[in-house]
């Protein structure tokens, strides 16, 4: 209704050419992308920023007005902590109606050399509606990745939640890939596995694979012993390979399966199309997570992206 009875203030082109090159400045010399200024949150930041410049009439003092991130900082782990005294009863009430799903994940970023832990939720609610949130996002700080430091580990984010409780007396329902480290943890718990990611795997123990070796000594003119195929899996995650897909893949017949001994570059377009685009979605969601952007795919009334 507003923008049909409010006329909007015209900007002239000589400001609108002002804020361009301010913003390509800060991109090059933040290195910031070129996206930031249709994340939604920016557009919030400016329009408060305009909002507050229409109440003053001298000039304004942009250092005292902004917070410093020492400031932020905090103000983040109130609003966190606030979040989780909203989301705690919540979370309980679906754990004791025995419909609360956690999904944990693990992964690894290899320019930092860092492991994360995330965690996230869904459930029904009795609207039936399908909920999904994600939980935490946080530093893997475990000594190693052994199935007990991961039991340690998710037990420690999901008390942040007060669903310690649920998780020792295996009152939870959990859903993750095949990584045997996480199976080890989630041991004697209800566990759904990802069918995405053993589709994944499939395609992968079909496609990525190299011919077999040649034994050092052809060189030599002695006869070439033939060795096993090796596999060479891209790794996009913290998983291991499914071991019913081992059982599947285990020895592919080269008569009888011309498909599972080819190399990459021999593909046809097809395939080559479609391990592309499951490569990029699991980029994408990894990204998606890493960044906290599943909060405003939700806010937009959007689905949740999970891995």
């Amino acid at each position: 209704m507003d923008k049909y009875l409010v006329k909007n203030t015209m900007i002239s082109n000589n400001d609108k050419e002002k804020l361009k090159e301010k913003i390509v400045s800060w991109a090059c010399l933040s290195i910031r992308p070129f996206t930031i200024v249709e994340d939604c949150g920016f557009n919030d930041l400016i329009r408060e920023s305009i909002n507050i410049g229409q109440k003053y009439t001298g000039d304004i003092d942009v250092e005292h007005l902004l917070p410093t991130a020492n400031t932020v900082r905090n103000n983040v782990r109130k609003a966190a902590e606030n979040y989780r005294s909203v989301l705690i009863p919540l979370l309980q009430s679906q754990a004791d109606a025995g419909v609360l799903c956690i999904i944990p994940d693990l992964w690894s970023d290899k320019h930092r050399k860092i492991c994360y832990i995330g965690l996230s939720c869904s459930f029904v609610n009795d609207r039936f509606q399908s909920v999904a949130i994600d939980l935490c996002c946080g530093e893997y700080d475990e000594m190693d990745k052994t199935g007990k430091s991961v039991y340690l580990s998710i037990r420690k984010q999901l008390t942040m939640f007060g669903l310690e409780y649920y998780f020792d007396n295996k009152k939870l329902l959990f859903m993750s890939d095949r990584g045997s480290n996480i199976i080890k943890a989630l041991e004697g718990h209800d566990v759904l596995f990802c069918f995405g990611h053993r589709i994944n795997n499939v395609l992968q123990r079909a496609f990525y694979q190299t011919g077999p070796k040649q034994d050092k000594q052809a060189n030599n003119g002695l006869a070439v012993t033939p060795v096993k195929r090796r596999i060479d899996i891209q790794d996009t995650s913290d998983e291991e390979l499914d071991s019913d897909v081992e059982d599947i893949y285990k020895r592919p017949s080269p008569s009888r399966h011309h498909e599972a001994t080819i190399i990459l570059s021999k593909l046809p377009n097809e395939p080559k199309e479609l391990l592309g685009v499951i490569v990029v979605s699991k980029s994408l969601v990894k990204y998606v997570k890493l960044t906290g952007l599943n909060k405003e795919i939700q806010d937009s009334h959007g689905v949740a992206l999970q891995q």
